[in-house]
């Protein structure tokens, strides 16, 4: 259920930034874009690392616990760096 929230939540900070950007863009300084930029890959990583683990503390095995609950989401690498998780990606248009 923690993937997913955040799924959810990577996708409306994407569609917030899209629209955001698309409007501001003129009047933002180069030096700020790349701060949000460098900022939102940071949080990309730690999500990816959090979601991702593959020790003792992986999160995808603890919700696994049942057999019969599992799902297509507990086998999924979930990735926030490049794939549908992926915010940064909005930043694109502007580099």
């Amino acid at each position: 259920m923690p993937e997913l929230l955040n799924c959810e939540f990577c996708r409306a900070t994407r569609e917030y930034l899209d629209g955001n950007l698309a409007q501001h863009v003129a009047n933002t300084e180069i030096g700020d874009l790349i701060k949000m930029m460098q900022k939102t890959m940071e949080f990309e990583q730690q999500m990816h690392d959090r979601f991702n683990k593959k020790e003792g503390g992986d999160l995808k095995q603890k919700y696994a616990i049942q057999p019969e609950m599992k799902t297509k989401l507990h086998r999924r690498e979930f990735n926030f760096k490049s794939g549908a998780e992926n915010i940064s990606k909005c930043f694109a248009p502007y580099l």
